[in-house]
């Protein structure tokens, strides 16, 4: 496909970009410009469950949990690793919205890149149920 010269920083590897393409033939794949997140959202997270990165239940947190800042207090990496994600153990101080905390401890798999943005000491955008504070789910860029 031509693309534009203003776009052709976006065209990199490991960039993750929405797509179509016709069921069965997926010999011809092109960029979806039709600005639908919603759909793109959808396609990834069933994308993300297959491949063992997430889970129905984490999506549901994400999806009806109360918004919240984290503390990273603690980062262990196990030495697991998932479709090319490493598996990494977080130690969270999570602040409620009436400005109490509670710690919990979150194992996620996360590409490569996005670890950076996990370490110690960095504030993060969570969620959480308050019925179940040790299930609390990462708000982080796809592509960093």
């Amino acid at each position: 496909m031509i693309v534009p010269f203003t776009e052709l920083a976006l065209i990199q590897p490991g960039v993750v970009l929405p797509v179509r393409y016709v069921p069965g033939r997926t010999d011809k794949v092109e960029i979806d410009r039709s600005g639908d997140t919603e759909a793109v959202t959808v396609a990834w997270n069933h994308t993300m469950i297959r491949q063992g990165i997430t889970s129905a239940d984490k999506l549901d947190v994400a999806a009806r949990g109360v918004a919240a800042r984290a503390v990273v207090q603690s980062l262990s990496v196990p030495g697991e690793i998932r479709n090319g994600h490493p598996k990494v153990h977080l130690g969270l101080v999570v602040n409620r919205p009436d400005g109490s905390t509670f710690t919990t401890p979150v194992e996620k798999f996360l590409p490569s890149r996005s670890v950076a943005h996990v370490q110690v000491g960095r504030v993060l955008d969570v969620r959480y149920l308050p019925t179940n504070e040790r299930e609390v789910v990462l708000a982080l860029p796809v592509n960093v």
